[in-house]
């Protein structure tokens, strides 16, 4: 890229890093549509199904280990022998279905080790954890609106690198985050103003900073506030497109091309 390329546009300050590039370098943060009106958060408890009288914890996406279901689960089980009113809410599913792991190519592909059945694993670890009453499981859906309305707080202990899109999404709705998966949050997370940042994504410090947000509204409402504000600054679409059409005219201008033009002769 530094050889060929004139500039370069990263998603995160994180990615900006890994590359190590020489050439100019723009953030545009991925982007997520911005409602212009937040749905009633009883209302939306209520058309999942959850309890109105717990604080709702989230965990959106694809169902991979990497992303840190098992520890979610068994920060879910600390918090309950601790007391905490809360309910977890999982909105997704596996890669492949449990369906598909009944065929002959998905038992083959299970036993030769290259994939798994996360979807029925967690269920089997919820059941084994004794936390049915306090899981509730929702497939994919589009209705963003409904899922997050109906969430008091995002979890994305990812045990890999990266901040996904839950956590872009929990922000335009103002819903507090804890996560992992970046040293200083690549400018997607504010540590401790947009939601908790860990760099010890173990069940215990899962369950301790979303013990945190569970017992204390004020500092839910409070990071949820300022999630927003920093969603409608960086993941605005239009805005987010009107900064690349800006490095393109930049490069395209005729003055910038004959500046790099006397360059590479």
């Amino acid at each position: 890229m530094d050889r060929w390329g004139d500039s370069a546009i990263a998603i995160d300050e994180d990615v900006a890093e890994r590359f190590h590039l020489h050439i100019p370098m723009t953030i545009v943060h991925n982007s997520t549509e911005i409602p212009t009106e937040l749905p009633d958060a009883e209302l939306a408890k209520r058309a999942l199904g959850l309890p109105p009288d717990r604080v709702t914890v989230g965990f959106a996406g694809y169902l991979r280990s990497q992303k840190g279901w098992p520890e979610f689960v068994e920060a879910a089980r600390l918090l309950v022998d601790d007391g905490a009113e809360a309910h977890f809410v999982i909105v997704g599913g596996g890669i492949r279905s449990p369906a598909f792991f009944r065929t002959w190519r998905g038992r083959s592909l299970e036993r030769l080790g290259l994939l798994s059945d996360e979807e029925s694993l967690i269920h089997k670890r919820v059941t084994e954890n004794n936390l049915d009453d306090h899981f509730t499981f929702v497939p994919f859906t589009s209705r963003r609106a409904e899922i997050y309305g109906a969430l008091d707080i995002v979890a994305f202990p990812n045990q890999g690198v990266g901040l996904g899109r839950p956590v872009l999404e929990a922000a335009a709705f103002g819903k507090p985050v804890v996560a992992s998966g970046s040293r200083r949050g690549g400018g997607v997370l504010v540590d401790g103003v947009t939601g908790i940042l860990l760099d010890d994504p173990s069940p215990r410090a899962i369950a301790e900073a979303l013990g945190r947000l569970v017992r204390d509204s004020d500092l839910r409402d409070e990071l949820g506030a300022a999630a927003a504000q920093h969603a409608l600054a960086n993941f605005a679409p239009k805005k987010n497109a009107s900064a690349v059409e800006a490095v393109y005219d930049s490069l395209l201008a005729p003055a910038a091309r004959a500046k790099r033009s006397a360059a590479k002769r």
